[in-house]
């Protein structure tokens, strides 16, 4: 049987990798996004679309995530751990 220090260890190795796996994530998210931005506008730029066009689209998408965030949280409350009041 494992011991309570061992099982801490094992448990905090488990959380070293998802926040790696989570890090990571975040990176190659970021990676496509730019590759979206560096190899996508121009070709739509040589077509004959203005870029300011381009950053309006991309400011009404950013905007409509910005809402649809909202609705996927939605109106759940917050833990009572984070309003903790000293007396």
């Amino acid at each position: 049987m494992a011991t309570q220090t061992e099982q801490t260890v094992v448990y905090a190795a488990g959380v070293v990798q998802c926040i790696a796996a989570a890090a990571g994530g975040v990176i190659a998210c970021y990676q496509l996004g730019y590759a979206i931005a560096a190899f996508g506008v121009g070709p739509v730029v040589d077509s004959g679309v203005e870029l300011s066009m381009v950053y309006g689209l991309a400011a009404i998408v950013a905007a409509a995530m910005g809402l649809v965030s909202f609705v996927v949280v939605g109106r759940r409350p917050s833990a009572p751990s984070l309003h903790t009041r000293v007396a």
